[in-house]
C-alpha cells in the first residue's frame, strides 16, 4: 500500500503551553481551533490538521469497529452504521470523552473510520451491506477496546 497524505495527526504533550510555544514561536503555526479549556490545539497545515493534545481523543476507526464487535455477525447499511455511530458519539460525549470529528463533520468522520476498515479488510461491502469478516474480529476487538473503558 502507498501512502497517498495524511489527513490528521494528533501528538500526546505532557505540557501544553512549552508545547504551543514550540509549535508557534518555533515552526511559526498558526492556531486554528482551541477546545476543552486548551487542552486540545489544532493547527491548519495546508489541508490537513496537526494537533497537540494533553488528551486522548476517540477517533473514528475504533468507533466504527465498536459497532461490528457487538454484533459481529449483523449487516449493516451505511446509514444504518452511521446511525449506531452516532449514537456511540453521543454517549460518549455525554461522558466527558473527547470524540475528534475530523473537519467538524460527523458523517465524514464515520465515513473515513469505514473506509479505513474496510481497507485494512477487517469490514467487507456486499450488495451495498456492511459486515465484519469473522476471522479479523480480534483485530476489531482490539480497536474497539481502545475505547471500551469509556462506556464502563
Amino acid at each position: 500500500m502507498k501512502i497517498k497524505g495524511i489527513g490528521f495527526v494528533a501528538i500526546p504533550v505532557t505540557d501544553v503551553k512549552r508545547a504551543r510555544s514550540f509549535y508557534e514561536e518555533v515552526l511559526g503555526l498558526k492556531v486554528s481551533d482551541e477546545m476543552m479549556g486548551g487542552k486540545w490545539i489544532e493547527y491548519s497545515v495546508g489541508d490537513e490538521t496537526l494537533a497537540i493534545a494533553n488528551v486522548i481523543p476517540v477517533v473514528p476507526v475504533p468507533l466504527v469497529a465498536t459497532v461490528f464487535v457487538r454484533e459481529p455477525g449483523k449487516r449493516r447499511s451505511e446509514l444504518e452504521l452511521k446511525a449506531e455511530v452516532l449514537d456511540l458519539m453521543g454517549q460518549l460525549s455525554e461522558r466527558g470523552a473527547h470524540v475528534y470529528v475530523p473537519r467538524k463533520d460527523q458523517d465524514y468522520a464515520i465515513t473515513v473510520g469505514l473506509r479505513m476498515l474496510t481497507l485494512r479488510h477487517l469490514v467487507e461491502e456486499r450488495d451495498g451491506l456492511y459486515a465484519a469478516r469473522p476471522e479479523e474480529l480480534p483485530l476489531l476487538t482490539y480497536y474497539a477496546n481502545s475505547i471500551s473503558h469509556l462506556f464502563a
